[in-house]
């Protein structure tokens, strides 16, 4: 796509066009079988992957000393927790 493709004046809303369809071509095969043993090992290991960061940040936290530092960061995070719970919500 060129410069002058994106630039194209002569429309009035181009953000409006209807993207080209592509056609999608599956290379490889996938056997993904839900609930397998291999996708049940894996989900332990995020769950406890995410069990370690969480330790690991509540841990930090309280070490900080100084508590203007540990107010924002925290601050911060649950302005995170906040949009991605608006996200997901759809409004």
């Amino acid at each position: 796509m060129t410069l002058t493709n994106w630039l194209n004046l002569s429309e009035n809303q181009p953000w409006n066009k209807k993207p080209k369809k592509r056609k999608t071509i599956t290379l490889v095969e996938t056997h993904y079988k839900r609930g397998s043993r291999h996708n049940k090992i894996g989900m332990w290991l995020m769950w406890l992957f995410y069990i370690v960061v969480i330790i690991q940040v509540v841990y930090a936290l309280s070490v900080i000393p100084f508590w203007p530092i540990t107010a924002t960061i925290i601050s911060g995070l649950m302005f995170c927790l906040y949009v991605a719970l608006r996200a997901g919500r759809g409004d």
